[in-house]
């Protein structure tokens, strides 16, 4: 049996990220708000926040996280859902009306990152420094 769509097995790889405020990035006219990103400040081991060497905070780090909906969870691949989607290609806005990449239920409801319902989502995380050097 193939189990690769099993919301239990998925949830058992997933790192929880619900403690991050993400922000979303999509237009206010937007209707599917699917990308959001969020800042983690990073504390080394020798990170004294109070520390009067460091007043501006130039040796923090911090990991900028991109978010994406997670539409494979609700729209498995090879689904006629994902298929019709993929036809599609990208939510169309016109002067009068909308054509939704997915269902506007599903794109404004659970495939949504703004409202404060725990959500399924495909995130990166980037280590920069101050200057804004990615860190490997």
């Amino acid at each position: 049996e193939n189990n690769t769509h099993d919301p239990d097995r998925i949830l058992g790889l997933r790192k929880d990220l619900r403690n991050f405020k993400v922000y979303t990035i999509d237009g206010d006219s937007t209707l599917d708000i699917d990308d959001g990103i969020s800042v983690e400040v990073l504390k080394s081991s020798d990170d004294k926040s109070n520390d009067t060497t460091d007043p501006d905070n130039s040796q923090r780090r911090y990991r900028y996280w991109i978010h994406i909906a997670d539409v494979d969870r609700w729209a498995p691949r090879g689904s006629p859902l994902l298929k019709a989607a993929e036809r599609r290609g990208t939510s169309l806005y016109l002067a009068t009306s909308t054509l939704c990449m997915f269902p506007p239920n599903m794109s404004s409801g659970v495939m949504s990152l703004e409202s404060y319902d725990d959500k399924h989502a495909l995130s990166l995380g980037v280590e920069l420094n101050t200057d804004g050097s990615i860190i490997p």
